[in-house]
């Protein structure tokens, strides 16, 4: 029982020992490999940007008729709002465009 032990207890200092020795050469390489790419770059001048007119954007506008799509979208929180068991109390007061790819 004590042979099997030491042999494990061997084992696994060993297998700590190689993987930590893995990852310090990895480190090193790394460390080289940024280094080097850093003395190939040319250097950044530190200037001050010039000032940049702010963009307005253009207000959208609506839709000439939008009576069709309002329609649509109420019948559709209607229904999942009956499905509910809300019935009543309910109007569309507004309906706007929201920007998706922002987060």
């Amino acid at each position: 029982m004590q042979i099997i032990l030491s042999e494990g207890v061997s084992t696994t200092v060993f297998t700590i020992l190689a993987v930590l020795i893995g990852l310090i050469l990895l480190l090193v390489v790394v460390t080289l490999l940024r280094n080097l790419s850093r003395k190939n770059e040319p250097a950044k001048q530190c200037t001050v940007p010039a000032a940049v007119p702010a963009v307005i954007a253009a207000p959208i506008q609506p839709a000439a008729d939008n009576g069709a799509l309002v329609a649509a979208i109420t019948a559709a929180i209607s229904m999942m709002l009956q499905q509910e068991g809300k019935t009543e109390g309910f109007v569309v007061r507004r309906i706007r465009r929201v920007d998706t790819w922002r987060i």
